[in-house]
């Protein structure tokens, strides 16, 4: 994957369809290739990984994985998180 091609997906994904809060495409590791949420040289200069997070391991085993209504962090929106992908509804 090339980052700087994921990155610039994301940026037009999000400009078309808007409304998300974080979208990001992870490695098989669990580091970021692209964020929504920060640029991507910082992006690729982190080393956190999203490895213990139950989703990101339910994933990567390829088992289904929809999470109970959760609300945003700035309140206004309601989400199921599906395998690490957000569908989003407003609050």
């Amino acid at each position: 994957m090339e980052p700087q091609k994921v990155y610039s997906t994301i940026l037009s994904f999000t400009k078309h369809w808007g409304g998300f809060e974080r979208l990001g495409v992870y490695r098989a590791d669990g580091r970021a290739v692209a964020e929504s949420v920060r640029g991507l040289e910082e992006t690729l200069k982190s080393q956190e990984t999203c490895t213990e997070q139950g989703y990101f391991q339910r994933a990567i085993r390829g088992d289904e994985d929809i999470s109970d209504p959760i609300r945003s962090g700035n309140g206004r929106r309601i989400f199921h998180r599906d395998c690490g992908t957000n569908l989003e509804f407003e609050a």
